[in-house]
Order: C-alpha cells, then sequence, then structure tokens
C-alpha cells in the first residue's frame, strides 16, 4: 500500500515510495479570497465600456449611412461583441457565506448547503451527534471568470473553519475517514512508524498498511485532537461497523439479538422498522467488530526441515511370529527451506515456499518380522488381565515395603487367567505368596499369580493366554481375598500396570 500526498488546492502530487508517510502542505487558511470574481458594480462598468468601445469601431465604418440606421447597427454588434465575450471569459455565481464568514465562489446556494451537511455528516459522530457547522448559509450574487469556482476540498475546509469546535491538526486519515489527530506532522508520522513496527518481527521484514492511510493538514473536531499514545492506542484498537445479514427462518428478535451479543433496545436502536420477529431473508443490521488499521508484513525465512524416513518390511521365516527386529535403522533426511511468509495485523494469511535445497537424503529403514509359527509355551510379549479386580495395592514403594507386583482385589474362588502363553515353572506353597503359579513365558519374562486359594495346573504344563489357571484366594502374607499379580523380564520386577491391556 502506499501513501499519496494530498494537496487540497491542486489534486493529488506525485506517488511517494511506499511505506513513506505523505502528508498535505498546510495552505489552508480560514478566509481565503479569490482574486477571480468581480463585483456587480465593477462588471457593469467594465461591460458598458466594452459597448462603448465596439460602438465606436463599428461607427468608423458606417459613415455616410443614415445616422439612426448606424448608431443602432453599431449598438447592436456591440452588444453582441461584448456578450460573446462575457461567455467566453465570465459566468455568474454567488459569494457563499456561513455564519457570517466568506467561504467561496459557488453555482448555487443548493451546493453550500449540500457541502455544510456533507461535513456535518463525517464529523458528528466525534460529537455525540451534534453538528458542527452551526451558521447560517447565505448567497450573495456575483460575477466570476469562467471555472474559478472554490474547489469542493478548499469549500469545505472553508466552512469547517466557521466551526468554534474545529481545529486545523494533522488528522491522520484511513480510507478517507479521520480516526485520529495530532497538533504537529513529525508526532503524526512518528506514531505510523510506531504501529508498523510493533509487527515487524526483524530488520527485514517489509511492512506496509492494506487501508489507504495519509496524514492530512485539515480541520477536525477538537475530540480527535490527542498526544501520541492516545494516537498509537486508537489506531492499534477495533472499530464498530454495521452490516447487514439475513436469517434462514422465522426467529424472535431477542433470539436474535442475544446470539449476535446486543440487548434488545441496541437492535431496535440499530433496525427500528423491524418487529419483534425476523422473517427469512429479512435485512437486519449488527455490529462487526474491525481493525482501525490492518498492518501488512511479508518476511523471507531459512529454516532445515525434517524429511521423514521411509520404511521397508520383510518376512523372515526364522524368526517367530510376533518377533521382529531392525536391519537398518532409518535416517531423517533434512532439507533447507526458503519460505515467504505473509502476516495481517499479526495474523498469518500465506505461506509459499520459494525454494528447497537438500542437505541430506533420508536413509530408508529395514525391519524383518517373524513368521515362524510360535510354540504354545512361547508368549507373544503381550499381557492381558488375568483378574478385573478393582487396584488395592499399587507397584513400587509403600509405607512399609516396597510392592513387586500389583494387588487387584475379589472374591475367593474367581478364576484367575494366564496373561500370555507359556509354561509354568512353579506351581505350589511359596512362603508370604501363599498358593502361586509362575509362568515362564519363554522371551525373558516370567509372571506370578499369588495368594491363590486353588491352583489349577502343575509344574511343567503349557498355558495359552486366558486360559484359568487358579482361583482368587487369602492365602500367606494376606488381608483378604485379591491377586498379587508380577511381570518379570530377566527377573526384573516391571510395573504391570504399563503392561497388562
Amino acid at each position: 500500500m502506499r501513501f499519496v500526498r494530498i494537496n487540497r488546492n491542486g489534486g493529488k502530487s506525485k506517488d511517494c515510495k511506499r511505506n513513506s508517510i505523505a502528508t498535505a502542505k498546510p495552505e489552508i487558511d480560514r478566509c481565503e479570497k479569490t482574486d477571480n470574481k468581480l463585483s456587480l458594480n465593477k462588471f457593469r462598468f467594465s461591460f458598458e465600456k466594452i459597448v462603448e468601445y465596439v460602438k465606436n469601431k463599428v461607427s468608423s465604418f458606417t459613415e455616410g449611412m443614415d445616422k439612426k440606421r448606424a448608431t443602432l447597427s453599431a449598438t447592436v454588434v456591440a452588444a453582441l461583441v461584448a456578450l460573446l465575450i462575457f461567455n467566453v471569459n465570465f459566468t455568474f455565481a454567488y459569494t457563499a457565506f456561513v455564519d457570517g464568514v466568506e467561504v467561496g465562489s459557488v453555482p448555487n446556494k443548493a451546493y453550500v448547503q449540500s457541502t455544510v451537511d456533507s461535513v456535518n455528516s463525517e464529523f458528528s459522530q466525534y460529537v455525540s451527534g451534534q453538528n458542527v457547522v452551526l451558521g447560517d448559509v447565505v448567497c450573495v450574487p456575483t460575477v466570476i471568470r469562467r471555472g474559478a469556482y472554490t474547489d469542493a476540498a478548499q469549500l469545505a475546509e472553508n466552512i469547517k473553519a466557521t466551526s468554534p469546535i474545529m481545529i486545523q491538526a494533522y488528522a491522520v486519515e484511513v480510507n478517507g475517514t479521520v480516526q485520529t489527530a495530532l497538533s504537529d506532522e513529525e508526532s503524526a508520522k512518528s506514531v505510523l512508524a510506531r504501529v508498523l513496527s510493533s509487527y515487524k518481527y526483524s530488520e527485514t521484514t517489509e511492512v506496509y498498511f492494506q487501508e489507504d492511510v495519509n496524514i492530512v493538514y485539515e480541520f477536525v473536531p477538537m475530540a480527535v485532537l490527542t498526544d501520541s499514545d492516545g494516537a498509537f492506542t486508537r489506531l492499534m484498537g477495533y472499530t464498530t461497523l454495521h452490516h447487514t445479514v439475513t436469517v434462514d427462518a422465522v426467529v424472535s428478535a431477542e433470539e436474535f439479538a442475544a446470539n449476535n451479543g446486543m440487548d434488545v433496545d441496541y437492535f431496535s436502536y440499530l433496525n427500528p422498522d423491524v418487529g419483534e420477529e425476523i422473517d427469512p431473508d429479512e435485512e437486519v443490521f449488527v455490529p462487526q467488530s474491525k481493525p482501525v488499521v490492518t498492518v501488512m508484513t511479508c518476511d523471507t525465512v531459512t529454516y532445515d526441515m525434517s524429511v521423514p524416513y521411509e520404511e521397508q518390511v520383510t518376512d523372515d521365516a526364522m524368526m517367530y511370529e510376533g518377533t521382529e527386529r531392525v536391519i537398518q535403522r532409518g535416517v531423517d533426511g533434512v532439507n533447507t527451506v526458503t519460505e515467504k511468509i505473509v502476516r495481517s495485523n499479526g495474523d498469518i494469511v500465506n505461506q509459499t515456499i520459494i525454494h528447497t535445497e537438500v542437505v541430506s537424503q533420508p536413509v530408508m529403514q529395514l525391519r524383518a518380522v517373524g513368521t515362524k509359527p510360535r510354540p504354545n509355551d512361547m508368549g507373544t510379549g503381550s499381557f492381558i488381565r488375568p483378574y478385573y479386580g478393582q487396584v488395592s495395592s499399587r507397584f513400587g514403594s509403600r509405607s512399609s515395603d516396597y510392592h513387586s507386583g500389583v494387588d487387584l482385589c475379589g472374591s475367593t474362588g474367581d478364576p484367575i487367567k494366564a496373561a500370555d502363553s507359556g509354561k509354568v515353572v512353579f506351581s505350589g506353597w511359596s512362603g508370604g505368596y501363599g498358593k502361586i503359579v509362575k509362568v515362564d513365558h519363554g522371551n525373558g519374562y516370567v509372571t506370578y499369580y499369588a495368594h491363590c486359594s486353588e491352583l489349577k495346573v502343575n509344574v511343567g504344563d503349557t498355558v495359552t493366554r486366558g486360559q484359568v489357571i487358579a482361583a482368587v484366594g487369602s492365602t500367606g502374607n494376606s488381608s483378604g481375598p485379591h491377586l498379587h499379580f508380577e511381570i518379570r523380564y530377566n527377573d526384573e520386577p516391571l510395573n504391570p500396570m504399563n503392561y497388562i491391556n
């Protein structure tokens, strides 16, 4: 987005560079007059002089004619010539006054009143809805050089100058609407630079306003004049707009207002012609918050991106089902990526990769899985819950000792199942365990099932996953019926809750 210098007396000047801050040269005085208008008396005198001059010239060519006819001819010709000169160079107009102050030359009174209404409409929002121009409009006939009407922008400034609540200041306009104003140009420029820099991520960040933002020296309501901090807060804030929406089905005004964050009174204020119910396709106004300005940023960043490796799996008939081994471990590759990131008020709205350089290629992982049928007495390495009682004591340190398993409380006689397939290596009494079954799963894992009331397998038996091998009891060091369940790997106790499903 670029800034354009606004010249109230001469239109737009040459474009400034993007991100520069343009300002209108302060050329506006409260009562600027023009040399292009003539008073009616002066015009009448000039017109009579032209007629007299032309009459004399014509008379010199009509000597010898009847004196009366010659005089008449000279008068007619002179009048026509003077009228032609007038039409080419002059026109009738009005000198306009507002509150007794001359504001310019205009084609008619309606044009002046329209400009007054436009000024009031634009700035009443800053003074609680009141008019800023309070004086009466008076127009006095005059004659001006053709095309010498007061410029529309200059006329508006002259009219604003008649207001007692307007002051000349450096206004910050966003899409032509005054948002704030400061007493000096440097402060206004500094505030805009501060707003832009608040969204910069680095010294190389390109930053600009999405809207047309200008600094214009003009008359504004005193209410919008503030200091640098106040102007910055205003520009970084939000403004409330009203837009139209429709509903798909009949809905009450009260419900619609609540769903859109309004109370009924405010909804009625925005929609005075809408009744208690809103019909489908009926347009209604709702408030919408929008940032006062939108700061766009563009960054070009470079970073390393990981490229995941792929995996190739092969069958190995020498390995049992459920087992696997990594033949070649995979390694992620690395790419250096250059990316363009566009943000709107800090939020990413677009990301485009503009260059990618391969630093290292990924290395494929090779993994073999066993296909050889597993013996019945060999575990899968995955365990089921042997009994579904509630956990009454967890694995780990306790107040008096270290608990090498987990206790699942229940009722005497309830069935206990093998957590995985394997071979029974112990079935009998073992001190504080009471009656216990130990199953070796042939892969380093051994499971314990203790405090049983009954043992249903013997040493050397092959058991399958889910097979009933004992019954819940309270034998050994036990305060009540429960199952003490352990999982050991190479005789090292593990937390069973990390393994059972």
